[in-house]
């Protein structure tokens, strides 16, 4: 700021230029904003760390993580014998239509083991995405490369600025494990908390119409009168079209068109694909292939086949938008807030000086 100090020549005014330039001593006036803002960051530090334990605890709880004699992690147990069995079956099958020693019978034998390799890889891929599913497992897959390629390329880096120094490339290294700790963790525990009792409250039927609510209340199930309106709820959809084989055609079923085995045939996945919209539809062109389906009647069995494809969709979609809200709203924030907090920490414990920008 210029006065009409600055035009004159004083021994007063000289003693406060510098080099001739036009620096001036200014005396700064009292600012409180820093303070406030360290007590705010203060408070969004403790209420983010005291969120992620929580959320993290419950589901550690909930799941039977602590306490494997609990009934949760026996039920969890179950249900994982119960997946592998089923994927065991479904691969038996494929095994069997697939026979890969006869596939590959003309290649060289490290042609074959390496196909072979390359197929068992394959396998243990997929069955790992079917279980994580899609999002959490791409998270795991960025998770692997920060522990092990970010340090590599930090450390390693020719094209890095040769002035960053020792303490800084620490400092980012340490960061992208606990940012795997601080992110993944929360969000596999908000992922697997969504998986337990998401189902649960779909399957209540909440969101079905009344009239179904009503219905399966009284009987516990839906009757094949109100096949054609469900909407989320795949399991009754998926037993109500195999019932529809012992139903007359006039009566709104399929008897006489479908058996009930090809009818089952329908609704089995391959060993390799998830519940899903897409996958029912690909089961169901596999077995019109094959003939399952009569040629008459193809119309009339894919408009029944449709709801049970719809209900799997709309079943899957109720489940994933709440996790992406979540991982938007909250595991972004809290995990990124939680992260700087035990980042900085580390940085104290390690007595390295961390770089504020």
């Amino acid at each position: 700021m210029h006065t009409q100090l600055d035009n004159l020549n004083t021994p007063f005014n000289d003693f406060y230029k510098l080099r001739n330039k036009n620096y001036y001593l200014v005396v700064p006036q009292k600012q409180e904003t820093p303070a406030k803002s360290s007590k705010a960051k203060k408070a969004a530090d403790i209420t983010a760390t005291l969120l992620w334990f929580t959320i993290v605890g419950f589901f550690a709880y909930k799941t039977g993580l602590l306490n494997r004699k609990s009934p949760e992690s026996i039920i969890n147990k179950a249900k994982k014998l119960e997946d592998k069995y089923d994927k065991l079956e479904k691969m038996a099958k494929i095994n069997q239509e697939l026979d890969l020693n006869s596939l590959l019978k003309d290649k060289n034998m490290i042609h074959r083991l390496y196909i072979k390799t390359i197929y068992k890889l394959g396998e243990h891929f997929q069955n790992t995405k079917t279980k994580l599913g899609s999002e959490l497992y791409n998270n795991l897959i960025n998770s692997v490369g920060k522990l092990f390629m970010m340090p590599l390329i930090i450390f390693l880096n020719p094209f890095g600025k040769q002035e960053t120094s020792k303490s800084d490339k620490i400092s980012i290294t340490i960061r992208e494990p606990l940012s795997v700790i601080a992110t993944f963790t929360l969000q596999g525990a908000f992922d697997k908390m969504f998986n337990i009792y998401m189902p649960k409250i779909l399957k209540k039927n909440i969101f079905e119409s009344d009239e179904i609510q009503k219905e399966f209340k009284e009987n516990g199930k839906i009757s094949h009168k109100n096949f054609e309106n469900i909407k989320y709820n795949p399991d009754e959809a998926k037993r109500i079209f195999v019932e529809l084989t012992e139903i007359p055609q006039e009566q709104g079923g399929l008897k006489g068109i479908l058996t009930e085995e090809n009818a089952k045939k329908l609704l089995t996945l391959n060993a390799f694909e998830s519940e899903g919209y897409d996958s029912y539809w690909r089961a169901f062109d596999r077995e019109l292939k094959n003939g399952t389906i009569p040629k008459e009647n193809i119309e009339l069995v894919k408009q029944k086949f449709k709801v049970v494809a719809d209900s799997v969709g709309h079943y899957e979609l109720a489940k994933i938008k709440p996790k992406i809200a979540m991982n938007i709203v909250a595991v972004v924030i809290i995990s990124r807030i939680f992260l700087n907090v035990i980042h900085g920490k580390t940085m104290k414990v390690l007595n390295l000086k961390e770089d504020k920008k």
